[in-house]
């Protein structure tokens, strides 16, 4: 695993420091097989990034064709959660590799590992 060359048009390059995470989503999709990438499933990340030291207009996170390389994170045992800081890595595969760790109220830590091919964003119009 090494640190991307270049930065992905999609990737946050300013960080999302102090963002706050609302929920976290899995959903599975119907691949359209003719499409470039084909997506079948995708790790949605909603936040309201208003907080946030420098990306502020972020809403939601896609990870396409995800998967988990931590255990899944239950919300439910975070009442609150905001981003401290992530790492993007480009495994050799040409997937991507994503460390988020979060912070909760208490000084309590979450760290969540993903691998995922592509990511989209939404932002605030």
């Amino acid at each position: 695993m090494k640190q991307c060359e270049t930065v992905p048009f999609w990737y946050w390059e300013h960080g999302l420091h102090d963002a706050k995470v609302l929920s976290i989503c899995e959903k599975s999709c119907e691949p359209d097989w003719k499409a470039p990438l084909p997506v079948y499933n995708s790790l949605e990340i909603h936040l309201d990034s208003s907080g946030a030291l420098y990306e502020t207009d972020i809403t939601t996170i896609k990870l396409l064709n995800y998967k988990w390389k931590s255990e899944p994170l239950n919300m439910a045992d975070y009442p609150e959660l905001w981003w401290e800081q992530d790492t993007l890595s480009c495994l050799p595969s040409g997937m991507f590799s994503l460390e988020i760790i979060l912070q909760a109220p208490k000084k309590r830590r979450a760290v969540m590992q993903i691998e995922f091919a592509c990511a989209e964003l939404e932002r605030k119009p």
